[in-house]
Parts: C-alpha cells; structure tokens; sequence
C-alpha cells in the first residue's frame, strides 16, 4: 500500500513539473462542483467511538458514542484549477480543491447531560462520523486543520471533440485523484470541532469522465465517476459499502 501511495504522488508532482513548463497557454480558474458517490460504513469500532473527554474539562462522564453507521451521500468541493492549454487545444492540468463532505457526525454529551447530544451553555462533547481525506493528510498522517475538511489534488487531461466557434468548445475530460475514506473523532466544544484521532478506512482513486462546455472564460462539467477502492484492515471490519459510479456537475471561471 505504501508503494501505491508513493506512486500517486509522483503522478501528482510529475504532472505539476511537466505542466509548468510545457510551452503552453496557462489558465487559472476558479472552480466548485458536487459530486454524488455514496460512501457507507455499517460498523464503526466501539473504540474509536470511545473518545475520551478533552484535557481542559476537569469533570464529566465519558463513554462510548452509540451510533455505529456513518453514510456520505455526496461531497460539495471548491478550489483552483491550472489548466497548461497546446495549440492544438489538448491540455493538461491539475486542481486543488478542498473537499467538504456531506457527512453524518454523532455526538455524545459528558459534561452537564452526559449520554445524550443535548447542547447548551456548559455543554461539551465528543463527536465521531467519517470524512474525505486527500492525500496531504492521509500520506503524511496531519490532522485537518477543521475537521472533515482536507485539500484533494488531482490531475486531468482534455480534448476537444466540437469546437464550431473560437470561444465557444465542447471538450472531453479525463480526470485522476487520490483519496481516503476516514473516520474521524474529537471534541465539540464552544461550538469549535477539534480533532482527535482519525483512521483510513479506504483509499479511493476517483476516475473522472466528462463533457465540458467551454464559453469565452467559463466552463461547465457533468459527467460520471469511476470509484476505485482497496478498504484497509479497519476498513474490512467496519463493513464498508463504497458505490463503484457516480456522477457530478462543476462550474469554474477563468482568469
């Protein structure tokens, strides 16, 4: 696994170093899409829910959070994408987004109502769901600075398949990423999640295909997701149930 993780961010660099100087047209664009790839755990362990209570609360109740299934239904992500355009109107090109799950997090109150997931003033508790990690957290071990939210680049390539007029193309899109599905736990306190501890349950290599129409300095992408996905040993006992296709919509605006 670990040479797997090695080879896709050589992908990643290598695509960045070419790109940049490749003798081509660069473009910048701002970029946000949805994306729909439902990602379910059934089993969650018993001790990775059993968060203990934070180390500035001198009182409380710990225990274990008593929900054990965890579904994302779909991602919302937002970021910049470099695209290094030839005269023959191929490119290459990459993206950083960050990556916002629409996950489910279960929360569990040890301090003035422990065992429920009532707040309030006073209120302090522990919190476990699963989350979308990129590579950056997930190769390096880092915790996300705000949990459930990591940076996820990936590498494309294009090209046009319909271009009637200069301004105006349709283009076919090949997009390559890295991530990991995560579980994740910490502390909801002041209204603040701080994080815990996480554990990979999954990585997952997202193939992108897509049509983009292309219009003067924007660009408007729906296509389909092809989830590869090899599940880690926590993965395996926590019932994993990742769908293998999806689909997603993205708009970006150009510099």
């Amino acid at each position: 696994m670990k040479k797997i993780r090695l080879l896709v961010l050589f992908i990643i660099v290598s695509s960045i170093f070419l790109g940049t100087v490749a003798s081509a047209q660069n473009r910048y664009y701002f970029r946000t899409g949805m994306f729909w790839n439902s990602l379910n755990v059934s089993n969650l362990s018993e001790d990775f829910r059993n968060v203990p209570k934070h180390k500035d609360d001198k009182g409380g109740s710990t225990g274990i959070i008593q929900q054990e299934t965890y579904n994302i239904p779909w991602y919302f992500s937002v970021g910049y994408r470099f695209v290094h355009r030839y005269e023959n109107d191929m490119a290459l090109g990459y993206d950083l987004m960050f990556v916002i799950p629409q996950g489910n997090f279960a929360r569990r109150n040890y301090t003035n109502k422990p065992g429920t997931d009532q707040r309030g003033y006073g209120a302090a508790l522990t919190f476990a769901g699963t989350t979308i990690l990129g590579p950056i957290n997930s190769l390096t071990g880092l915790k996300p600075i705000v949990p459930g939210i990591s940076i996820a680049p990936g590498i494309f390539v294009e090209a046009p398949i319909w271009c009637k007029y200069e301004k105006t193309q349709l283009k076919l899109n090949l997009a390559l990423s890295y991530q990991t599905l995560s579980a994740i736990s910490g502390w909801d306190r002041y209204d603040k999640l701080q994080s815990y501890d996480t554990q990979v349950l999954a990585h997952l290599l997202p193939i992108d295909l897509a049509l983009k129409l292309h219009f003067l300095r924007t660009d408007f992408e729906f296509g389909t997701r092809f989830n590869l996905s090899v599940p880690t040993k926590a993965g395996k006992k926590a019932n994993l149930d990742i769908s293998k296709t999806g689909f997603f919509i993205t708009a970006s605006l150009g510099s």
